[in-house]
This record gives structure tokens, sequence and C-alpha cells, in this order.
């Protein structure tokens, strides 16, 4: 297969820029800061140096799914990448092709424990807790966020929030089993979901409370659960 032309201040490996495609949205700077780098002069972003870790390779899929224009490739082979990438609904960012059977899912359940015998492990005791801890971040997260009130229903919390003013995406928190929290999101996958969580996994990793971070898709969450991830691709 053809790959599309680098650009030339890719560093080698798998993950690239093409040549001439950059709008310079810094979009994937914002998602792999680690990894992007960007020619001043000529105005194009290129991946300065590849991934070395897992969590280096999600930030590096996440970047390449935040590109605006598209101009973020990958061009390996490496099945799991390829799934992650597939997964996430950017198959023609591949320059080859995965398993046929692939296609696009929505993880957007998500489980976890909360610390409790620790000298921080306070203020995330309760369902409501949690909702306001989540309500909070997306309130200072961005200012275009449109945050509803609160409602509890059936132990049960849940809201809803928005960045365009009309799609609305319903979070909802409640207890999964002992010592351990459920929070789901889209019940009706529709725009914006993937971001939905992406900024849910980037809140539960930046709070050294929470423990066994579990991502499943919905059919993943009301089967089995045997199988799931650590991040939502």
């Amino acid at each position: 297969m053809t790959e599309p032309t680098r650009y030339p201040k890719n560093a080698a490996g798998q993950f690239y820029v093409e040549n001439g495609c950059c709008i310079f949205c810094k979009q994937p700077h914002v998602q792999a800061p680690e990894l992007m780098g960007f020619d001043e002069e000529a105005l194009h972003c290129f991946f300065e140096r590849q991934p070395e870790t897992e969590e280096e390779a999600y930030h590096a899929i996440r970047a390449v799914w935040g590109s605006c224009a598209g101009c973020l490739r990958y061009g390996g082979n490496d099945p799991t990448i390829l799934r992650r990438l597939i997964e996430i609904g950017e198959a023609d960012a591949c320059d080859y092709p995965g398993p046929s059977d692939l296609k696009p899912v929505l993880r957007n359940h998500v489980t976890f424990k909360v610390a409790t015998n620790a000298s921080d492990a306070t203020e995330l005791g309760s369902v409501l807790d949690l909702a306001t801890w989540i309500r909070n971040y997306l309130m200072a997260r961005s200012p275009r966020y449109e945050v509803s009130n609160i409602t509890l229903s059936d132990d049960i919390v849940q809201f809803t929030y928005t960045w365009t003013g009309t799609i609305f995406h319903t979070l909802l928190i409640q207890s999964a089993e002992p010592n351990r929290w459920l929070v789901s999101h889209s019940p009706e996958p529709q725009p914006g979901s993937i971001a939905v969580s992406f900024a849910l996994d980037d809140l539960l990793k930046s709070d050294a409370r929470v423990r066994d971070i579990c991502w499943y898709f919905a059919e993943e969450w009301n089967g089995s659960r045997a199988q799931w991830q650590e991040t939502p691709y």
C-alpha cells in the first residue's frame, strides 16, 4: 500500500503527520503534548518523537482522534493499535487495514474504586459527592460548558452538559457493587460522546484517590463484563 507523504520533521516510526495537511489547530498538542512538535516557520505540526510507553501510545491515539483535518496517521500494523484506532472511528487514519470484523464502539461505562484508608480519601464517599466532583470538574474545564443541576432518583444521580447548546450529554453516577462506583453516559450515542469518555478518563486519572479503573462499552457492561480496558480507547 502506498503511504501518504510524511512531513520531513516527523520522528522515524509509526505515527506521523501527513505533509502539507496541517492547519495548525494545535489540538494534537493538547492530546499528546509530550509527543508533538511544531515547525513555527512552516506552521506545521509533526511527531517530535514516537510513543515509548502504554500511556504515550494512548496519547498518540488521542492525538490522531483530535486532529481537526485528519492529518495525523498511523503507519504501522500492530494489531492492538489498529484495533484501538478503528474502535475510535479512525480507520481512515491507518495505512494498513485491521481485521474486517472490527468497528467503531463507544466505551461509555467506567467503574472504579475510591481509596478509603488514605489521608486524602475524603469527600468522595457518596454518589452525590462523586456527582458534584465530576460536575465541578466539567464546569472548570471549559467556559463553553453548560452544566445542569444534579438530580437524584432511585440512588442514581444524573446531570447533563453541553458545549454546543444543541447536543446534551447525560451522565449517570451510581454504586456498581460494594466499594465500587459506576459512571455511564450517552445512553444514546451521539456526536461528542467519545469526548465525554476522554474527559471522564482525564479526571479519574488525575486524582490519586481513584483506583482500578475499568472501561466497558454497553454490550460488555450488560453482558459478562469479562472484557474491559484501563482506558476508553
